[in-house]
């Protein structure tokens, strides 16, 4: 590892950037000390993350060097050794463009398992058209700017809406996001630039999807470890919907829904490639 001894790597799950792909490439390099959300919820016997963070519980990782999970940026604060002490963490993460994660977060919810009663259904089961879909999604707050909100850790937990499933196992932040406020300019700008400081500061590792494999290249030799491609893989949805970027008012609500995830998506790009 090229990394201080014992550091424990959150690694910031965001969903349909390619994470999964690459944790399962390099988690045989951690077999034993790997805890992916479920596991971790039962190795710590917290279940509700909402109430953990309200709270301010400790939980013990002691033995586990790499965590990956849909949560939020901040979560390093409540993760301890067996003698109570905070562990020393590193973060990292894989963006996306945008426009092309929240698309492909919303045929993930429309096609993978989909939870009929969750917002995301309802809305499109109401929509005469795409256009309308995604107005709704914008309207609602569903998957958008979901980079910034969840880099920057500063979105109230109790204003995530999830399935029981995800509440579960604490996955606030996965492809059925969904906030309960209509957050101000104001209000997202700072989550920007919160967000903007967490990367420069605090992460180890930034990746992007339309550079996997540059990006699996530079993350292996961080961290020290091998890249199994055999375990990396693609989520394909034929029967998903379309969504025809060509269509200049398409282009524009999912750019409206991801107005800020698309300057953080740039700023990261600058300072990561």
């Amino acid at each position: 590892m090229h990394s201080p001894k014992n550091l424990l790597i959150i690694c910031t799950h965001i969903a349909k950037t390619a994470t999964s792909s690459a944790i399962y490439s390099v988690k045989a390099n951690f077999e034993g000390k790997f805890a992916s959300s479920v596991r971790f919820d039962k190795c710590s016997e917290v279940l509700d993350w909402v109430e953990l963070m309200d709270n301010e519980f400790a939980v013990n990782v002691d033995g586990i060097n790499f965590m990956s999970m849909h949560l939020p940026f901040g979560i390093h604060k409540y993760l301890v050794d067996n003698d109570g002490k905070i562990r020393v963490c590193g973060y990292i993460t894989f963006l996306r463009d945008p426009l092309a994660r929240t698309l492909s977060a919303l045929r993930h919810c429309l096609c993978f398992r989909p939870i009929e009663d969750s917002p995301v259904m309802q809305f499109y089961k109401k929509s005469e058209n795409n256009y309308e879909f995604l107005k709704s999604c914008l309207e609602n707050e569903i998957n958008c700017n979901v980079m910034c909100k969840q880099l920057s850790g500063m979105e109230e937990l109790r204003n995530c809406v999830c399935t029981d499933e995800e509440y579960r196992t604490g996955e606030l932040y996965g492809p059925r996001h969904k906030s309960n406020v209509k957050y101000t300019d104001e209000e997202m700008q700072n989550f920007l630039e919160v967000a903007k400081y967490n990367l420069d500061n605090s992460y180890l590792f930034v990746g992007f999807q339309e550079k996997f494999d540059e990006s699996m290249e530079k993350l292996c030799k961080k961290l020290g470890c091998r890249r199994d491609k055999s375990k990396e893989h693609k989520n394909v949805f034929p029967s998903a919907p379309k969504f025809n970027m060509n269509k200049p008012e398409i282009v524009e609500v999912v750019s409206e829904m991801n107005e800020y995830d698309i300057q953080l998506y740039k700023y990261a790009l600058e300072r990561w490639t």
